[in-house]
């Protein structure tokens, strides 16, 4: 199984630059390269329902939230049979006030039948900014994500934009509680590249956790150029149980 996660930066000009009809179309042309070289799920952030939105992904047939489910901005695409799909809003979702009047953070799970296995994969966009207060959104929203992972039985797939610090202390220990839960981070294994590495800060944003699958290979793609973030692949495999 081989899965992409990116953050496109959705917001439009001069919020992020250069503008999106100038980068979706590298998203697209990224996206249909990585499908055509056999990727299987791709999750994706900050896909919002601005004004203005350019429709270069609108054919994609990602699954989104509906819109009654608010507006989190995640999508998700895959090659594989849909077995559930579900989307739901952090109940600790505090934002920069500009960012409340498009995005509400939350989670989207989808179960994929994967060779006859079962993998459920869950895509998010926790708080951004690197004050305190922001830290303990992000521990609460944590908090949410793992309660919704504990209910799924099988192989998990955590992934998306965390935005945890390497040195916010709260960030660090909302960290340790994901690996306590069982998840393992698939890219640090392979590649420590920052995920984010604008504006003096360099940081590892992007993540893939993994429970009940193994990872065989993962990388940061530093040239592609798409957004803010730069895009992160694996490669993972389901975990063969130990013999007695």
């Amino acid at each position: 199984m081989r899965l992409a996660t990116a953050n496109i930066w959705g917001l439009p000009a001069p919020l992020s630059w250069p503008p999106r009809h100038a980068r979706f179309p590298r998203v697209r042309r990224f996206l249909d390269q990585a499908l055509a070289d056999a990727l299987d799920v791709v999750v994706l952030q900050e896909h919002w329902r601005i004004p203005g939105r350019p429709r270069a992904l609108d054919d994609l047939e990602l699954i989104v939230p509906a819109r009654h489910e608010g507006h989190s901005g995640l999508a998700l695409k895959t090659r594989h049979r849909v077995l559930e799909r579900a989307h739901g809003n952090f109940l600790n979702r505090a934002a920069h006030p500009l960012e409340k009047l498009f995005s509400s953070k939350g989670w989207q799970r989808v179960a994929l039948d994967i060779d006859g296995a079962r993998v459920d994969v869950i895509n998010t966009h926790l708080e951004a900014h690197a004050a305190l207060r922001h830290a303990h959104t992000r521990a609460a929203q944590i908090d949410e994500l793992l309660a919704v992972a504990e209910r799924m039985d099988g192989s998990v797939v955590l992934a998306g934009d965390f935005n945890l610090y390497a040195g916010i202390a709260t960030d660090q220990q909302s960290l340790a509680r994901i690996e306590a839960a069982g998840f393992v981070d698939a890219v640090a294994l392979f590649d420590t590249t920052p995920t984010y590495d604008r504006f003096g800060k360099r940081e590892r944003f992007d993540r893939v956790f993994v429970r009940g699958l193994a990872c065989t290979a993962a990388r940061v793609e530093v040239g592609a150029r798409l957004a803010d973030h730069r895009p992160v692949i694996v490669e993972l495999q389901q975990r063969v149980p130990d013999r007695a």
